[in-house]
Order: structure tokens, then C-alpha cells, then sequence
């Protein structure tokens, strides 16, 4: 009697987390080491920086330590961290695939294509807002040592960008956000030169606008008001580090007013003379509006709030497209 048998073949009905784990880490795994080993690299310059800083002294000669230029350089490169991501990560990440015609092949056999785009906004994404955060608290910490180390700070906590920018999780949320921004257009356009020159656009406009036109205007500023006293003068000195917001002059209401030029061009007028003629022209004060340096935290979290909700949308946006119009 003679046995048979029968080949079954081996059918997967659900591809895990681990394989697309490898499958990630085998296609991506240059990008991944080169971004990382960057990263470490400055992250160990940071440091080094730190410890390095001089001793407490005076303001003048400190000034005078090349550590300092150094410091304000590498301090600031967290910023485009971010826009690295969005450029060099993800704007090639779906737009690669159509132009070398896998996307078919690969979403119609093991794995789904909204399955194959979690993948690499959760293992990707995370990997890519892990290393900003790092890059965030080495480059605040390495300025914030600085800082304590002069009898005046050297980096204005508020209105110094980069220091504002170095908060581990703004910076997460900088990096998430450039991702899911190159995914989305990355998906839309899907090829690959024009999703990056997009992305890039797009990326450093949102950020000059979110630092120019939003970032002072999160809470109202707080107003300075100084008595128009002889020439004008900066006033009374505002609160240590502020964010500066704008400046003028006010009349007797308390109503921005123009600033009458035709009294500081009178420069032979006496003091009383020049206090008589903005008197004429209505101007009893000037005014200085700014944040407070203790706003910094709350800002910061308000900032990587907008980011987030910028980063949903987006992800939202590339996932309903890549659903819609995937395959086609």
C-alpha cells in the first residue's frame, strides 16, 4: 500500500508587526544608520561644548571665547532637524514606490496598503521624533550651561530662536510634523524630486509663519508704557529675556499714534520744547509690547500642540489618499 501525500502550501494570512519591523529596517536600514550616527555625532559635540564652556567671568571677556560663535552655530541646528526629516525621509517614501511600480505588486499580495502606511508612520515616524527630542535636550542643555556660566545670559531665552526651539518635545513635534508633511505630498504628487522641492516649500513657509505671525500672539502681550520725558529713550528696562512684540507711541487715550517726525527733526529745541511739540502732536507716551520670559514653558507646549494638530491633518490626508487613489 502505497501512502500519498499532499503538498499544502503554506498560505500567510496576516503579515506581523516583526516582519514589517525587518521589512523596514532592510529597506531603509542606510538611511536609519546615517541619520542616527549623525546625530550621535552631534549630540557628542553638544556635550563636549558644555563641558568646555568657561568659567563664570565678566560679561566682556567672555564675549571674547571663540566657544561662544561655536555654541550659537551648533546650538541652532535642531531647527532644521525637522525639515531634514520632511526632505530626505519622507518626501521620497511613497513616491519611490509608484516610480518604481512596486505599489501594486506589493499592496495586493501580503500586505494592505493603510497597513503598509502605519508601518511607516509608527515605526518611521517614532524613530524620526526620537531623535529630534534627543537632539532638542543635548542642544538646550549644551546653552543653558553656557548661560549659567556668564554673568549675563548669552542666548535670550525667549526671543533667541534656537533656544526657544530646543524643548525636546517641540522638537518630536517638528520632526513628526516634516515627516507626515513629506508623506503627504509624497503621496499626492509621487514623484519623487517634485514631492521634495514641494515639501521644502511648504515646511519653511509653515515655520516663518507659525515664528513671525503666531508664536508672539499665543497669550496677549503685556504692555510697557513710559512717560515721553525731553528726547525719547528706551524707558524703563522691561523683564529679563522677553519676547519683543511691537513698539510705539500712544496719545492722551491710550491710542497707537504716529510718531511725529517733525519734532525729533528740530534738534536745536530744548527739552521743554520738544516735550511741547509731541504735547501738540498728542503724544503723551511710548510703549513697549512683549511676552515675559516665564511665558516660555506655556508656549512651548502651545507650539508643539499646533504641530501635532498640523501632523494629524496630514496624516489624515495621506492616508485617505493613499486609499482612494493607491493603486491607480
Amino acid at each position: 500500500m502505497n501512502a500519498t501525500t499532499t503538498d499544502r502550501p503554506v498560505v500567510r494570512t496576516r503579515v506581523g508587526w516583526t516582519d514589517l519591523l525587518w521589512l523596514i529596517r532592510r529597506q531603509h536600514r542606510w538611511m536609519l544608520v546615517g541619520t542616527g550616527t549623525l546625530v550621535l555625532v552631534w549630540i557628542s559635540a553638544l556635550l563636549l561644548l558644555r563641558i568646555a564652556a568657561p568659567a563664570r567671568g565678566p560679561m566682556g571677556t567672555w564675549d571674547s571665547n571663540p566657544l561662544v560663535d561655536l555654541a550659537k552655530i551648533m546650538g541652532a541646528t535642531p531647527m532644521i532637524f525637522g525639515l531634514l526629516i520632511a526632505v530626505f525621509w519622507a518626501a521620497p517614501l511613497v513616491s519611490r514606490e509608484y516610480e518604481q511600480r512596486t505599489t501594486t505588486m506589493v499592496w495586493s499580495q501580503d500586505i494592505t496598503s493603510s497597513r503598509w502606511l502605519a508601518s511607516k508612520i509608527v515605526l518611521l515616524g517614532s524613530i524620526a521624533a526620537g531623535l529630534a527630542a534627543a537632539l532638542g535636550a543635548s542642544a538646550g542643555f549644551m546653552m543653558r550651561g553656557i548661560n549659567d556660566a556668564r554673568d549675563r545670559p548669552a542666548f535670550l531665552a525667549f526671543s533667541e530662536v534656537g533656544l526657544f526651539e530646543t524643548a525636546p518635545h517641540l522638537q518630536a513635534a517638528y520632526a513628526a510634523f516634516g515627516f507626515a508633511l513629506g508623506l503627504a505630498m509624497s503621496a499626492i504628487t509621487r514623484r519623487t524630486v517634485v514631492a521634495m522641492a514641494v515639501t521644502l516649500a511648504v515646511y519653511v513657509g509653515v515655520r516663518i509663519l507659525v515664528i513671525a505671525g503666531w508664536r508672539p500672539f499665543y497669550e496677549d502681550p503685556v504692555r510697557q508704557t513710559t512717560p515721553i520725558h525731553g528726547q525719547l529713550t528706551n524707558g524703563d528696562t522691561i523683564d529679563q529675556n522677553p519676547l519683543y512684540v511691537a513698539g510705539g507711541f500712544l496719545n492722551s487715550a491710550g491710542e497707537p499714534a504716529e510718531l511725529p517726525i517733525e519734532c525729533l527733526s528740530k534738534n536745536s529745541l530744548s527739552d521743554d520744547e520738544i516735550n511741547n511739540c509731541f504735547a501738540d502732536a498728542g503724544i503723551t507716551h511710548r510703549f513697549n509690547d512683549y511676552q515675559p520670559a516665564d511665558r516660555l514653558d506655556s508656549f512651548q507646549l502651545v507650539e508643539t500642540a499646533i504641530f501635532i494638530v498640523f501632523t494629524a491633518i496630514l496624516i489624515g490626508l495621506a492616508w485617505m489618499w493613499i486609499r482612494r487613489f493607491g493603486r491607480t
